[in-house]
Formats: structure tokens, sequence, C-alpha cells
């Protein structure tokens, strides 16, 4: 079975790549658990990787987001690179200033007020706002 990806823009291949090689080493993880344990059953496998996912899904915020930009370096223009470092270093004094860290389960509407409003208070208008807030999305 192949998994893809295939929202458009310049991620479709990259995105494509990181799932085969996902895939790729999830099947040889499962191949070592099953050498290291041949009475392993899929629900004991299921449970393995769903613990491994739940970790991921914790991740810090901003490592992820870091990865994000180091990932992408070599194909963004320099304005985009620019960009996405601008809007990191906003989210850490943002994260500072609000005295809680940011991570995936804090992001919904409340924190996204926050943020308009942080900006807004640094005197950004609205269009610069709304940009910051696309670039956190993409």
């Amino acid at each position: 079975m192949t998994y893809r990806c295939f929202y458009g823009g310049n991620w479709r291949v990259e995105k494509n790549k990181y799932l085969s090689n996902y895939k790729s080493s999830l099947e040889t993880k499962i191949f070592e658990l099953k050498a290291q344990n041949p009475n392993l059953n899929l629900k004991s496998i299921m449970q393995l990787v769903l613990h491994n996912i739940d970790k991921v899904s914790h991740s810090d915020f901003f490592d992820v987001f870091e990865q994000f930009i180091e990932a992408r370096k070599s194909t963004l223009t320099y304005a985009t690179f620019k960009k996405y470092n601008t809007l990191f270093n906003h989210l850490k004094k943002f994260s500072k200033k609000q005295k809680r860290p940011i991570n995936f389960e804090t992001l919904d509407f409340n924190f996204f007020d926050k943020l308009q409003n942080y900006f807004i208070s640094l005197g950004h208008g609205n269009n610069t706002v709304f940009k910051h807030i696309q670039n956190l999305f993409s």
C-alpha cells in the first residue's frame, strides 16, 4: 500500500518522500520488534506505535517549527526564510510575555485571538497580522 499526500504546492514531492521514509522506518521497526519477540501480536505492535505517536504529538512546538524551517531552508527564497524566522522570534517573545508555553494543544481560537492582540500591541497593521498568522498555518 502506498500513502501519498496530494495537496498542492512545492510540498508534494517533499511530503511524499517524507511519508515513504516514515513508512519504511516504521516497517523496519516492526520487523525489529518481531525479531526480538516472535510472539508479538498486532495489538501489541499497535500499542507501541500509538505510544510513540503520542510522544511525537507532545513535541515542543518550537523544536518542530525550527525543524520545519531547517528542512525547507534549501527550497525557500531568502524573503520567505526571513518571514519564518521573524514569525518564530515573535512567537518566542509572545510565549514569554504570556508566561505560558506554546504547544500543539494550545493552538486554539483563544491562542490566535491573543496572538492577534499581541501583534496589534506591537503596532502591526491588519495585513501584517494576517500574514503572520497565515505563515503559521503554512
